[in-house]
């Protein structure tokens, strides 16, 4: 049993070769596991049936990790890089702390070797992904 109660949520969903995630922070231990078993059937799926694939994470106001979950966010984001994870459009909304969310998400990315972007609003997301890989590097 979890020592503490999940704090986040979060909607998984997949657009043809891109995984969506929608969650709203801030995010600890607890949540960031639970989340990854979510992501297997999804992750699995877009491995096999698109090969390589993209993801757009929305993020609403707060959502920064609490260090346990930055660590476990970076194992996660390592498994679904071998899993085909290319690049990630991060679309912060509202956000408290935009700045602070930004160097962290960042790093965590960067250290398991993903393409990351920010973007204000989904559309600017969607056009970069939309992109050839070699014009986003």
């Amino acid at each position: 049993m979890d020592k503490y109660r999940e704090h986040g949520t979060y909607n998984i969903d997949i657009d043809s070769n891109t995984l969506i995630i929608d969650a709203k922070g801030p995010f600890n231990l607890e949540l960031i596991t639970h989340y990854h078993a979510d992501l297997c059937n999804s992750v699995e799926w877009l491995a096999v049936n698109v090969g390589v694939w993209d993801q757009i994470i929305i993020l609403h106001e707060e959502s920064l990790f609490t260090p346990d979950a930055a660590q476990k966010l970076t194992e996660v984001n390592l498994w679904k890089k071998t899993k085909g994870l290319d690049r990630s459009a991060i679309v912060l909304i509202n956000p408290i702390g935009s700045l602070l969310i930004s160097k962290q998400l960042e790093k965590l990315y960067r250290e398991a070797g993903v393409k990351i972007q920010m973007f204000d609003n989904m559309v600017a997301a969607k056009r970069w992904l939309a992109q050839p890989n070699e014009a986003n590097m």
